[in-house]
């Protein structure tokens, strides 16, 4: 099974953050209850708005770990809060990433459970809401890129590592800049995302298809779909490769966060898609020891900076 339908079954173990999201858990189930208290249209504006934003990042990491819906993700709270205004490319996209913690359940009940025609169906259900989740990624992507022709491009890294050497050389030697803080924190979320959707696609088509399908090749929906359909557009995807290149995208941009104008805030932005990236590599087929160890040290640095800024604060 793809590491992605096994994460961490602790949310704090994928949502915690020192400078961004410096909610901790404690203080994130208070806040949502006070959220909850107050509704949606409470949230339209001002500091309200602002917190209520910070709230839906930590939500979306937090939800990846648990069984359940991620409350912000509920129809009036995707929509209350913008009642008065429109949504930016950020609140779009992170539109998108609060839906991913439910399919994440749904992918991995039906991959772990019996298999039956039952869980078939509920297989073929869960992939199919992935892959128009996945569409709806994509034309986020297209309409960002067309706002921002140059999202990012790459340079020479002048970070060091450990994992360094003569024999095998740089594991990262080019790291990636962006025209703005803005545009480099929407393009790390858009690969965090990509890897969770299409690490899960790829892994959950895997299990479906090993199974004995018999009679399981269509599910009565709002649509007709076949699994020939959904295998063939699998087939003539990226959907196996992307996990892996958005990985190490992510990793290449890390170095454009700790400029020294962030002032260590670019710290916090960085750690939830280290610690996806890290649950992905742990896990894989692929033994992968160098970027397990440059990670934890790029997150030991994270944790020192965040103190630092804590300790300011």
């Amino acid at each position: 099974m793809h590491p992605l339908l096994r994460l961490p079954q602790r949310s704090s173990e994928m949502a915690s953050s020192p400078a961004r999201h410096s909610v901790t858990d404690t203080g994130h189930g208070g806040a949502m209850a006070l959220l909850q208290l107050r509704g949606p249209e409470q949230h339209i504006g001002g500091l309200a708005h602002d917190v209520f934003q910070v709230l839906r990042m930590h939500s979306a990491f937090q939800g990846l770990g648990q069984d359940h819906v991620t409350q912000l993700a509920r129809s009036a709270w995707m929509k209350g809060p913008w009642v008065s205004k429109s949504k930016t490319m950020h609140d779009l996209l992170l539109d998108i990433f609060l839906q991913v913690p439910e399919l994440l359940f749904r992918a991995r009940a039906a991959a772990t459970s019996q298999a039956s025609q039952i869980s078939l169906t509920a297989g073929l259900k869960a992939l199919t809401a992935l892959l128009a989740l996945n569409g709806e990624l994509c034309r986020w992507f297209e309409s960002y890129q067309y706002t921002y022709p140059t999202l990012y491009w790459p340079e020479l890294s002048t970070a060091s590592s450990s994992t360094d050497s003569k024999e095998l050389g740089r594991l990262y030697p080019v790291s990636f800049q962006f025209p703005s803080y803005h545009v480099a924190e929407n393009m790390i979320l858009y690969w965090t995302v990509q890897i969770l959707i299409h690490a899960s696609i790829s892994s959950l088509s895997s299990v479906i298809r090993s199974r004995e399908l018999k009679e399981v090749t269509t599910f009565e929906g709002d649509d007709h779909v076949s699994l020939a359909d959904i295998q063939h557009t699998i087939e003539t995807s990226d959907f196996v490769l992307w996990p892996d290149t958005s990985a190490r995208y992510i990793c290449q941009s890390v170095e454009y966060f700790f400029r020294e104008e962030f002032r260590g805030m670019g710290a916090g932005v960085v750690l939830s898609p280290l610690l996806v990236v890290k649950a992905c590599l742990s896990r894989s087929a692929r033994v992968c020891p160098r970027e397990i160890v440059w990670i934890d040290e790029t997150i030991g640095r994270i944790q020192v900076n965040g103190a630092g800024l804590a300790a300011c604060v």
